[in-house]
């Protein structure tokens, strides 16, 4: 599990990598550790209940929601797959429509890290989108961009793809991964947490995802097509502005960690990210609350600034920490120009065996036009 910007268990992104958070493994610690949770939800500290719910051992975090009909969509996150065991896979789960509640069903793994190459210790941060890819001599319906690293100690984390005919799987690794890498200094946090958006709902898409190196900490995006016979074309890095966000202390923004989903109508881009500083209590790593924005697709394109719409965090949860989000989207990433913007968030409680606490909450933002 990585830190700092979403991966690795909800592990956020520096530029020199954290040290290990101290959680327990053994079931006798976790006795506490889940009383404690069961108390807090008792007393309303931590209200919304979980959109799906894991077994005891057992982390969800770093979600995306993406509904490919009215009454019907999927969740990836990552989590682990051995209780108490600290390594990422990349789950999914379905849900229809019942009323006015999402009816989620039973988990499947569909990626996990395998091998000794680039994505060998965790497949975490996924996102998807809808379109008509070519790779690998073959044509797929879906595309996957996820988080993959080699070690252990938060560093050298890249950012891949896979390819399905089905969000169900089977995936099917691109053979040019990683589409985005990073250095392997030892100290470099790397490139991931990416975010995808379909451009034509063809092979065209927009790649947004963090990257932390020794010029710093930021959100980027890139262009790239998939489109084509196998030739994958990438265009350049493009910094994000963090022009109108704003930290809860009035310090200068540090962008990282965040999740895009484009307007219905093309004209807005809204964003989702982790909110500094981060609380000094453990876990000192993970945000307490997340900011949501909106820039124009001129400005975003151009370095313009961001109007600030609204926050999620305890007030709104209940939770102490709000973390890895994401805006629930259509198939091709995008979302209603109006009324209230759906959005998916990570949870956990704070203190000793937090990492056993996070959950996938599901959530309406008012949104400050």
């Amino acid at each position: 599990m990585k830190r700092q910007q979403r991966g690795m268990a909800g592990k956020a992104a520096t530029t020199v990598a954290a040290a290990p958070a101290t959680v327990p493994t053994a079931p006798a610690a976790m006795a506490a550790v889940l009383a404690a949770a069961l108390a807090l939800a008792a007393c309303g500290t931590m209200p919304l209940a979980p959109a799906f719910s894991a077994g005891t051992g057992v982390y969800e975090y770093a979600p995306s929601i993406v509904q490919d009909e009215a009454a019907h969509r999927y969740a990836l996150y990552c989590t682990n797959t051995a209780p108490y065991v600290i390594r990422d896979s990349i789950g999914l789960r379905e849900a229809r429509l019942d009323g006015a509640t999402w009816s989620w069903g039973g988990e499947k793994i569909v990626l996990g890290p395998e091998g000794d190459g680039w994505d060998s210790v965790h497949v975490c941060d996924p996102d998807m989108v809808k379109g008509s890819f070519t790779v690998d001599g073959e044509s797929y319906a879906w595309m996957m961009v996820y988080l993959g690293c080699d070690t252990l100690d938060n560093t050298h984390n890249q950012v891949g793809a896979a390819f399905a005919e089905n969000p169900a799987g089977p995936w099917h690794p691109f053979n040019g991964n990683p589409i985005v890498s990073a250095s392997r200094d030892g100290r470099s946090w790397g490139a991931g947490q990416p975010s995808v958006v379909s451009v034509d709902r063809a092979g065209r898409v927009r790649l947004f995802y963090t990257r932390g190196d020794a010029r710093g900490t930021r959100m980027v995006m890139r262009s790239m097509d998939f489109g084509g016979t196998d030739a994958v074309t990438s265009g350049r890095e493009i910094r994000l502005s963090t022009a109108g966000l704003t930290e809860a202390d009035g310090s200068p923004v540090t962008l990282h960690g965040g999740a895009l989903a484009l307007g219905e109508s093309g004209s807005r881009w809204w964003l989702i990210r982790e909110r500094h500083p981060f609380p000094a209590d453990t876990p000192s790593f993970i945000a307490a609350e997340e900011q949501v924005a909106w820039t124009t697709a001129a400005a975003l394109e151009t370095g313009g600034t961001w109007s600030v719409s609204g926050l999620v965090g305890p007030a709104l949860t209940g939770a102490p920490r709000n973390h890895n989000g994401s805006i629930a989207k259509d198939a091709w990433g995008r979302v209603p120009d109006s009324g209230p913007l759906p959005v998916a968030c990570s949870v956990s409680a704070a203190g000793p065996g937090f990492l056993w606490t996070y959950r996938v909450v599901e959530i309406s933002v008012p949104r400050a036009r």
